[in-house]
């Protein structure tokens, strides 16, 4: 099979940082969304399926995610090395608007190179798709201390912005349980709709509650270059039993605000004054 580089893949990484007392940390890593076509002119395997590959270089420990995302056909992403014998396959998943998204994750061992194959689960297959790739580099990859909450916030938003399959974590029926959670001893879920949530803090008083809700804006503020964020708070009240929601979001500047799949994360004060509150956030 040859390993020819058919198109490039074009890598853009967000400007938001932060500052930290030993160094600055570039947070949402990313890809900007491709377009291209699966066409009968293009290589093909022995079975007769069609593909498009790129080349790409990764340090020792980075993670990357590949995606590819097409209607007219199930798609399929592989791996190959230099050596091409070592194959990893992509994992297809079906969306809810009826497209197939294949996603392969990779940590890289060593200084490497080697082909992303952008192709089809069956012959003959052809028709547009789009694709990227997210990205973290070493330093992304380690996990903060727990007492560390910035630290914990930053390494989280990175995964975030890597849709949460480098985030390691426990696979079940309707979601995913993280390994690694913001703050020490939270329960961090990620759902079937791709919101991940956790609980940062309860209490039987509800001033405790909303006090730790406001010194917990102020310290995300602090642990983020707010140039490149903005806020918006919400609010709403039950009129079935009272209970308060205050939200406020954190939007990422620039862009298409908190309805955008990856734009904003919040925090959230559910305040009861005859019952227990809750401070909690979300990722969107």
């Amino acid at each position: 099979m040859r390993a020819t580089q058919l198109f490039t893949l074009i890598f853009v990484v967000t400007l938001t940082s932060v500052g930290s007392v030993f160094a600055q940390a570039t947070v949402g890593a990313y890809t900007a969304e491709q377009q291209s076509i699966l066409e009968s002119t293009d290589n093909t395997f022995t079975d007769g399926r069609y593909y498009k590959n790129l080349s790409i270089s990764m340090a020792k420990g980075e993670g990357a995610m590949f995606y590819m995302r097409a209607i007219a056909f199930e798609p399929m992403i592989y791996t190959l090395d230099n050596s091409q014998v070592n194959w990893a396959n992509g994992t297809n998943i079906l969306g809810e608007d009826s497209a197939y998204t294949s996603v392969l994750t990779i940590i890289a061992d060593k200084d490497t190179t080697f082909n992303v194959i952008y192709s089809s689960t069956v012959s003959g297959a052809t028709g547009d798709f789009v694709y990227g790739m997210r990205k973290l580099s070493e330093q992304q990859m380690v996990v903060p201390d727990p007492e560390d909450f910035c630290g914990r916030l930053i390494y989280t938003i990175n995964n975030w912005q890597c849709m949460w399959y480098l985030m390691p974590g426990t696979e079940s029926f309707g979601g995913k349980s993280f390994d690694n959670s913001i703050s020490l001893g939270g329960d961090a879920w990620l759902d079937a709709y791709f919101v991940a949530s956790e609980d940062l803090f309860w209490s039987e008083v509800s001033t405790e509650a909303e006090t730790y809700y406001l010194t917990k804006i102020e310290e995300i503020k602090k642990c983020l270059d707010m140039t490149y964020w903005e806020t918006e708070d919400d609010y709403f009240i039950s009129d079935y039993d009272g209970v308060e929601y205050i939200t406020t979001y954190f939007n990422v500047k620039g862009g298409t605000g908190r309805e955008t799949f990856m734009q904003s994360f919040a925090i959230l004060l559910e305040l009861d004054v005859l019952g227990d509150s809750y401070v909690s956030i979300e990722f969107y």
